[in-house]
């Protein structure tokens, strides 16, 4: 198979897998290459914040649906190589 088919079939993978996740916990708006829209409960947490011991940087704020979607992502497609999703959240409220 041709590079350029292994890529587009790769990506289509991946944008399946974080399509299945994100429908789990809200609504998907759009899916590309360029990254996610997506609707998410209000509940749903936004960041956190992570505490080191390193000195200068002793806390840094980790955008918590973009690490787990990623992550599941990751563990979805059992490849070690670094697929990475800009996740934009809009939040709603029930009504």
């Amino acid at each position: 198979m041709e590079m350029g088919g292994i890529v587009c079939y790769t990506g289509a993978h991946i944008i399946m897998k974080a399509r299945e996740i994100i429908e789990q916990i809200g609504r998907p708006l759009e899916l590309d290459t360029d990254g996610i829209w997506c609707i998410l409960p209000a509940s749903f947490p936004d960041s956190i914040i992570v505490h080191t011991t390193h000195e200068k940087k002793s806390k840094f704020t980790v955008s918590y649906p973009n690490a787990i979607l990623n992550f599941m992502v990751k563990v979805c497609i059992n490849e070690q190589k670094t697929c990475s999703f800009l996740l934009v959240t809009i939040r709603c409220n029930k009504k």
